[in-house]
């Protein structure tokens, strides 16, 4: 594992948007940067640009003809300009072109392209809207001014959308960079040698080529992690939110196996985080990137260093999933034994934690889908054991009370709403008891 660990420990915690000159970085480097900045789309409030310049030898293809697939497979949108020296480049009819070529476009465009800019914008802010869209403009370098102007009142246009723009360049110098600086969030720039072919990457031998000329940045101490309403962490500094969707993917596993009776196999974990069926190697790789960019977040201790499967070690942080799970868990055990005021403590504590909020937020796959369902049953059916137990025990009022705190949140819920129904009655008689005999006092 010491060759893990030392390759893991040199790579950065962030895409590299950072202050100075970017660090030259591999082709596969590169491509896991764009993928991982289109991804933050979502949580952004506006248009945003990555610079990809330089060149990366060893591939016919270019860098986005190999990344474009990643992208799709995803679901997003994208609109592809590739522009070429000595040639009419028109940044109008291109988009307008693009737009069309679009397979879903009839379906959800649903406004005529009449190649006016009107047309174009409307139908650009329509994609942002539903989907995650990504402008990809390929060779900058072959813009002239007057195109380059235009591009820049184009997205000037759309700065308030939610979209991602890839701007490709040769060149280390781009040219009229005043145009693109109100929206540039990163620079990624390419370099270096291409992996020889017999260094595949592997669980215990990263690729020395993908780490090479990388900044390690500050570790970032945390005191807990958020995971119902949002994905974040807490710090001296307050909450932050979580950027990059592998990156929450991966922690969201990590703390969902913490949860679960068998920890799932490596090749489940690598296949849920990444999406990779086919490639392991290649997903091995995006979960070791995301997992440092976890340790330099939250810890270098956060994540154990044991098994093959990355493991999150709880001790060091705290948790909210984790915390409403145990005062549930510790609920259904003092119901169990008859303990019901311990058990209406812990239960309170659970849902003052969870406080109606969405589990894993933002994460719509299979298994976190059935993490949500887990943990809503368990949540529910503690409510209604401890309510009934109360009320078998003439303590309709104290039931009432219980029901009431979780009542706003759960009113879809037949078996929580009627008990709250059957109970509400005898809270009001003992409210009125109450009030009687204040008066009386």
């Amino acid at each position: 594992m010491q060759n893990v660990d030392t390759a893991v420990s040199l790579l950065s915690a962030q895409p590299r948007i950072m202050q100075g000159e970017p660090p030259v970085v591999s082709r596969v480097h590169a491509i896991l940067d764009i993928v991982d900045f289109c991804e933050v789309a979502p949580q952004s409030s506006g248009l945003r640009c990555l610079l990809v310049r330089g060149k990366s030898t060893g591939k016919k293809e270019s860098l986005i003809d190999e990344v474009s697939p990643i992208l799709r497979k995803s679901h997003k949108v994208l609109l592809h300009l590739k522009f070429y020296p000595d040639s009419e480049n028109e940044i109008l009819p291109a988009l307008t072109k693009s737009l069309l070529s679009y397979n879903h476009a009839h379906n959800l465009l649903k406004n005529e392209l009449d190649g006016s800019l009107g047309a174009m914008l409307l139908a650009i802010r329509r994609l942002t809207r539903i989907r995650i869209t990504v402008l990809i403009i390929e060779d900058m370098d072959a813009l002239d001014s007057r195109a380059r102007s235009e591009l820049g009142n184009v997205l000037k246009a759309l700065a308030d959308a939610r979209l991602s723009v890839i701007l490709v360049s040769e060149s280390l110098s781009l040219k009229n960079p005043e145009i693109f600086d109100p929206y540039l969030a990163g620079t990624v720039t390419l370099g270096g040698a291409p992996p020889k072919e017999t260094e595949q990457p592997v669980m215990r031998k990263f690729p020395e080529e993908l780490i090479s000329g990388l900044h390690t940045i500050p570790e970032q101490p945390v005191q807990g992690i958020i995971f119902f309403g949002k994905i974040a962490v807490k710090g001296p500094g307050g909450i932050r939110k979580l950027q990059g969707q592998r990156t929450k993917k991966v922690l969201a596993l990590l703390v969902a196996q913490a949860l679960m009776d068998n920890p799932l196999s490596l090749s489940d974990f690598c296949r849920i985080a990444t999406g990779e069926e086919n490639d392991l190697d290649r997903a091995r790789n995006m979960i070791y990137i995301a997992v440092h960019r976890l340790r330099q977040t939250c810890g270098e201790q956060i994540i154990l260093k044991t098994s093959p499967v990355p493991q999150l070690n709880t001790d060091l942080v705290d948790i909210d999933i984790l915390q409403a799970n145990n005062n549930l868990e510790s609920a259904l055990s003092a119901i169990r034994e008859g303990a019901l005021l311990r058990a209406v403590t812990y239960l309170k504590a659970a849902l003052e934690i969870w406080r109606g909020e969405i589990l894993f937020p933002g994460l719509y796959d299979e298994f976190f889908e059935s993490a949500r369902d887990e943990f809503e049953f368990k949540l529910s059916s503690a409510i209604v054991k401890i309510a009934k137990s109360l009320i078998a025990e003439g303590d309709a009022t104290q039931a009432h009370s219980v029901l009431e705190f979780a009542y706003p949140w759960l009113k879809e819920d037949q078996a929580i709403g009627d008990l709250y129904n059957m109970t509400l009655s005898d809270a009001g008689k003992f409210m009125s008891l109450r009030s009687l005999d204040g008066i009386e006092r």
